[in-house]
């Protein structure tokens, strides 16, 4: 981490200070700190990091030193964002079920979107192990695959991805929606297509509306995995949402504000 305030104080009370460089890497002379000299540094300035767990290699905020060649005081950062509480926590995952969702039959009425409990074992609905919870139904948002949760705004973000056999939703290619992890409720946040970004054809045809009936789609083989929205993330601060556009092989970026609720390039 560069930028990292370093403060050396000596047992006469002399102080001295330095920044850590790009790679993290600081230091003082011998004739700041002589040999033998004992030592108090502290690290600050940490911004949204805080401390790591002291280990062989790396200690506190403060620490102890005596001069010399070989003298180090070393220190890990963790950053908060990185981390979340386990109590309570939940995962959230797509389905995907075959057939056209948006024809009126059984294929649309199956969950997309789903969350269980992170701790959660055994078969669903036996021996008192809980059904996932549905978030949106394939008529909503059809097969999506990247996904992000935006912790201050509450709010999970996903993005269409093209698959063989279940259909895309009424957004198509570019759809980027949102759920409010309160309320649940769903929303189309943005069709990428209408800002002037191909995000790809629909190849999919004839795919029926009752999810037991097979079909072939096979004009949509090639387009698998190289249409649509991949990865999706944000921005530390949350209000900044990127993802991969798989046609044309780019990143993107756009604000969307928290909670998301709007996007502006």
């Amino acid at each position: 981490m560069p930028a990292i305030l370093v403060k050396l104080t000596e047992t006469n009370g002399s102080t001295f200070q330095t920044l850590t460089d790009e790679n993290g890497n600081y230091s003082f002379s011998a004739s700041t700190i002589p040999p033998g000299t004992d030592s108090r540094v502290d690290f600050l300035n940490l911004d949204d990091n805080s401390e790591g767990i002291p280990g062989v290699q790396n200690g506190t905020i403060t620490q102890f030193i005596k001069g010399g060649i070989s003298a180090q005081a070393n220190l890990a950062l963790m950053n908060s964002n990185d981390y979340c509480i386990e109590s309570g926590l939940k995962l959230l995952t797509p389905c995907y079920v075959n057939g056209d969702p948006l024809d009126g039959g059984s294929a649309g009425l199956d969950p997309a979107i789903v969350e269980f409990q992170f701790d959660a074992s055994g078969v669903a609905g036996q021996n008192g192990s809980p059904y996932p919870s549905e978030l949106a139904k394939m008529s909503q948002i059809g097969t999506a695959w990247g996904t992000v949760y935006q912790k201050r705004g509450q709010t999970f973000l996903l993005g269409s991805l093209v698959r063989r056999h279940p259909v895309l939703s009424p957004l198509g290619t570019g759809g980027i929606y949102a759920i409010d992890g309160i309320t649940n409720n769903f929303i189309n946040l943005i069709d990428i297509k209408t800002l002037g970004i191909d995000t790809g054809p629909d190849m999919h045809f004839g795919l029926p509306a009752n999810k037991l009936i097979l079909n072939e789609d096979s004009l949509i083989i090639h387009y698998v995995g190289k249409t649509g929205i991949g990865s999706l993330t944000l921005s530390e601060d949350e209000k900044t949402l990127f993802f991969i556009n798989l046609y044309d092989k780019k990143l993107y970026s756009f604000h969307v504000g928290v909670p998301a609720r709007s996007i502006n390039m």
